[in-house]
């Protein structure tokens, strides 16, 4: 009971800090106002000059700090609107919003949906004058993905956070980052099944590196390498690969929206490398850089189990997914 106790606490704390992410940027720009020079002062207004055609974002010009000196200069702006690298739209486990209606049927879990509350703040960046949407960044992010069983029972719980330092340069984006993850039995679906509590966590080291050749389309990779972990599953590897490619044109998309495709692959080592795949097709709208995303889409998985205490299972399954992009 006490190990329950304790699970349900961690389990109120994670998603408390998932929301309070998600609503940092909004207070944040909510409340900032641009800051300007006294009247017996110039002020230095630098021309912006974008490599795409992703506007600049006003407040990261307007409410940042000039260092450096004339020959070497550079921009770095305290809680910026974006990231400079974009989880994947099709990963399962990254930090976003969303909720999924899924096909996925089995004797222990009918009426299987699967929801994720989480986000990204941005923390610092560090930019040219000339090109405010590219330089360095260092983020954090938390999220939390669950999934519900017979529409109330709660089956199981993956907590994730992490420190991600990355740079856009061009066409170019880079992700070095520590991550987290702790996998979880919901208390309901233990204790139904009378189950054993069973260890996962996973503590990495990822490396990304993501290009656009052209405009719409974005391609990408990651590795990450367990400096810790402990499992149920014997004689696991620490190193983890994800590659993917994404059809979604950066920038405001209107009152209409765009379609958007992408597909994710990802061989772990604690699951003898098989291949877990998701693809989606779908709708989304974009606003201006740093806004939030929505969209929704049709969804396949095929693969092991995202979630980490049921890694050892094979799922196929169809959803229709509704996804929130902080």
């Amino acid at each position: 009971m006490k190990q329950i106790r304790s699970a349900k606490r961690f389990q109120r704390m994670a998603w408390a800090a998932a929301w309070g992410l998600g609503l940092l940027p909004a207070l944040a720009y909510s409340q900032s106002t641009p800051t300007t020079a006294p009247a017996n002062q110039p002020t230095l207004t630098p021309t912006v000059q974008q490599s795409s055609s992703v506007p600049a974002d006003p407040y990261l010009v307007a409410n940042s700090s000039i260092i450096g000196t004339d020959s070497f200069s550079r921009r770095v702006t305290i809680l910026p609107h974006g990231l400079l690298w974009q989880p994947p739209l099709a990963s399962p486990n990254e930090p976003r919003c969303y909720m999924k209606i899924m096909s996925l049927e089995e004797s222990d879990m009918p009426s299987v949906n699967d929801c994720n509350i989480g986000g990204t703040l941005p923390l610092v960046r560090v930019s040219r004058l000339d090109k405010p949407n590219e330089g360095v960044q260092t983020d954090i992010f938390a999220t939390v993905m669950s999934r519900f069983v017979d529409r109330r029972t709660f089956a199981a719980v993956d907590y994730r956070f992490g420190v991600p330092f990355t740079l856009a340069e061009g066409p170019w984006s880079f992700k070095i980052a520590y991550e987290h993850t702790s996998c979880h039995l919901g208390d309901e679906f233990l204790i139904k099944h009378n189950l054993p509590s069973r260890d996962s966590t996973r503590n990495e080291a990822v490396f990304g590196i993501s290009y656009r050749p052209i405009e719409p389309l974005r391609l990408y990779g990651q590795f990450g390498y367990a400096v810790g972990q402990s499992s149920f599953v014997e004689n696991i590897h620490k190193e983890r690969y994800t590659c993917g490619a994404e059809w979604s044109k950066p920038g405001p998309t209107g009152d209409f929206g765009q379609p958007y495709a992408a597909i994710d692959v990802e061989f772990r080592g604690d699951e003898d490398y098989t291949p877990n795949l998701t693809a989606q097709i779908g709708w989304q709208w974009l606003g201006l850089q740093g806004a939030p995303g929505y969209r929704f889409a049709v969804e396949y998985y095929d693969g092991r189990s995202p979630f980490g205490q049921f890694i050892d299972r094979h799922e196929s399954w169809v959803a229709l997914g509704f996804y929130f992009d902080f």
